[in-house]
């Protein structure tokens, strides 16, 4: 291994973030949703919960899709436009998603439910220490360093 090669680029640590933030992510929380959604569609069957539960799930969905948009939207200037606004704007969303996600789906529950959802804020806490891990990764990295940073005047 070279040990003068200049790390910048879509690469490394960087390609791995960029998949866990457009791949990795979105289909973790879809299994989530997912598993969620049928052990409780389950559990309801055959209850006057059961439309109710219905309107909830669709919400959700709505939720997950907006997420999902964001964490692409991120991911698409991650990858080309080489900007220091691109950095800020992926640790922007990476701290707005464990939010949306979590705050979204419990203002549904209480729409239809009139009551708050358990653990809204238990969700939120695990994606805030991730984003902060990752947030922390994008300011400190050689390699967005040079890859965002280099010969670009303040943005």
């Amino acid at each position: 291994m070279k040990q003068n090669v200049e790390l910048k680029g879509m690469g490394g640590w960087l390609s791995f973030f960029v998949f866990a933030l457009c791949i990795l992510g979105p289909l973790l929380e879809l299994g989530g949703l997912t598993s969620g959604f049928k052990s409780e569609e389950h559990r309801l069957a055959g209850t006057q919960l059961a439309e109710t539960w219905h309107s909830f799930e669709r919400l959700s969905w709505g939720v997950f899709d907006l997420t999902v948009a964001l964490r692409w939207f991120a991911g698409f200037f991650l990858t080309k436009v080489f900007r220091p606004a691109s950095v800020r704007l992926a640790i922007t969303v990476l701290f707005l998603v464990p939010f949306i996600s979590s705050i979204g789906t419990g203002v549904a529950f209480y729409h239809i439910y009139g009551e708050y959802m358990p653990g809204t804020l238990g969700g939120s806490f695990k994606g805030l220490v991730s984003a902060a891990i990752w947030a922390t990764y994008l300011n400190r990295s050689k390699r967005v360093r040079n890859t965002y940073y280099t010969g670009v005047k303040a943005d």
